[in-house]
């Protein structure tokens, strides 16, 4: 998980960092995620749109966690806003 600095990393969150350089930051319309290795060989990518970044501080999530397969559902949907650095159901990976 990566917050647009290290001062934003909420308390207790595992594995957690701080962007670091420059600011980290999303378009409200769409946009495209790419993670990167440390060659810079995109490992994958995801594109959303405005459905998906309607409401100001939900996640989204995969609508089963770590299934590449499933699409991509807002994080109310579990029940609640967010869940960093865990399930969405709030357990542990």
């Amino acid at each position: 998980m990566v917050y647009g600095h290290a001062s934003a990393v909420p308390a207790g969150v595992i594995g957690a960092v701080g962007a670091s350089t420059g600011a980290l930051g999303l378009n409200n319309g769409s946009d495209t995620v790419t993670l990167r290795n440390a060659a810079g060989a995109a490992v994958s990518s995801v594109s959303y749109t405005s459905a998906l970044s309607n409401q100001d501080g939900v996640s989204m999530n995969r609508s089963i966690d770590l299934d590449g397969s499933t699409s991509f559902v807002l994080h109310t949907t579990f029940g609640g806003n967010s869940s960093p650095g865990t399930r969405a159901d709030g357990t542990s990976f």
